[in-house]
């Protein structure tokens, strides 16, 4: 399928420095798997992440916490999020905006286009201006209203515009009727939702999962599973995941989806990784995208059955996503190194009162700096580190 890439190296000729940040991300002091009460098992995805990472062979810091991407610059060489949802609106964004502030390499997407995957009915209007095939749609809102005509023809399916793991569908979500559509919708937007009405699409749904790169690698076709009418996947299904997923033949579509992929690629790559949703019948051969996700929490959750039928270990795919995270953009790293050893130069305070006023301090080399695994200077908010003048002497670095 792809050939493994060797451990990327940073300039130091050490294991790149990685920083995880996941919900259920392991913690300091001990590192270990949280305890969870909900569904989804995602304590063990991410604790299986972090130490497939490690096991790679990367020098890994793990944290929970979405403000620790503050603290990356100068500190590591890239930052590997699972960050996807937290208390904050659009919170899915975040993250790469941040290091793209700080210009630090992180896994996934630019915030530009992950903000398009997360806007279905926007990623309608950019794959219908690729002349791929979609469905016809709708967004409302309760500022904007129904309708009270149907824009287009029944039946219908409905849906949150913004979202993840099939939140808001049930099977209701099938409506024949445009009266119908009306009380689905109500129902979303009195939760507070934005809605994507679409036409509903026949058949099943097949996702193909992506790694990016100069020539993007489909890594097989996946049907989940669903007993559901209609074989839509519902809330319930997603969450709980009982039936699971089954690997599936798209018969005489393979170089079709492959161009359609293409597509995808040139007009808003580079991308890590990425995965489309297709709704196919294969009774009549026609194939319809739903939506693209670009979130970081989906890729080896939604391919694990493909890395069991190629004897693939889940290291393998993290190890493609490292070359392709690192190598194309092994110059700016090298920039932003040359760009901090300029600060560090710069913090080298010849009188206390430029340090009362400097808002971060350099600290000592560590042991990980000392092997060099990432920068020797880490910045740390200088607030944090005395109470008085005289204490500061210490960390003063050799004049």
């Amino acid at each position: 399928m792809f050939e493994i890439p060797d451990i990327q190296l940073n300039q130091y000729g050490k294991p790149a420095r990685i920083m995880f940040l996941a919900p259920y991300a392991p913690d300091a002091p001990d590192f270990s798997k949280k305890p969870y009460t909900g569904n989804g098992g995602y304590p063990q995805y991410h604790y299986n992440i972090y130490k497939a990472i490690q096991d790679i062979g990367y020098d890994v810091v793990s944290s929970s916490k979405p403000y620790s991407v503050q603290f990356a610059k100068g500190n590591v060489d890239y930052v590997f999020s699972l960050m996807n949802r937290f208390a904050m609106s659009r919170p899915e964004i975040f993250i790469s905006s941040y290091c793209e502030f700080i210009q630090v390499p992180y896994l996934g997407s630019p915030p530009n286009i992950r903000a398009i995957a997360e806007d279905k009915f926007l990623t309608k209007m950019v794959f219908r201006s690729l002349e791929l095939n979609v469905p016809e749609g709708i967004g409302l809102s309760g500022e904007k209203g129904i309708p009270a005509q149907a824009p287009f023809p029944g039946p219908y399916f409905v849906k949150k515009r913004f979202g993840a793991a099939s939140g808001g569908i049930r099977e209701d979500s099938i409506c024949s009727s445009w009266k119908a559509v009306g009380s689905c919708a109500r129902r979303l937007m009195e939760e507070g939702h934005e809605v994507l009405v679409e036409q509903y699409c026949e058949g099943i749904d097949v996702t193909v999962p992506v790694l990016g790169g100069e020539n993007p690698v489909i890594l097989g076709y996946v049907q989940p599973k669903s007993d559901k009418p209609g074989s839509i996947i519902t809330e319930d299904l997603k969450l709980h995941d009982h039936l699971g997923y089954q690997l599936v033949s798209v018969q005489d579509m393979e170089q079709d989806i492959a161009s359609d992929v293409r597509k995808i690629w040139s007009a808003l790559g580079p991308m890590d990784y990425f995965r489309i949703d297709y709704r196919i019948d294969f009774e009549t051969g026609e194939r319809r995208i739903l939506e693209m996700n670009a979130a970081e929490n989906t890729l080896l959750r939604r391919i694990g059955l493909i890395i069991l039928h190629e004897l693939r270990r889940d290291s393998d795919i993290l190890k493609r996503l490292f070359v392709v995270g690192l190598h194309e953009i092994s110059a700016l790293i090298a920039e932003n190194l040359r760009l901090n050893d300029i600060y560090a130069r710069e913090l080298r305070i010849n009188s206390l009162h430029h340090i009362s006023n400097a808002p971060f301090l350099p600290l000592p080399p560590s042991n990980a700096d000392r092997r060099g695994s990432f920068h020797s200077v880490r910045r740390i908010p200088a607030a944090y580190l005395w109470k008085s003048i005289r204490s500061c002497k210490r960390f003063l670095p050799a004049r």
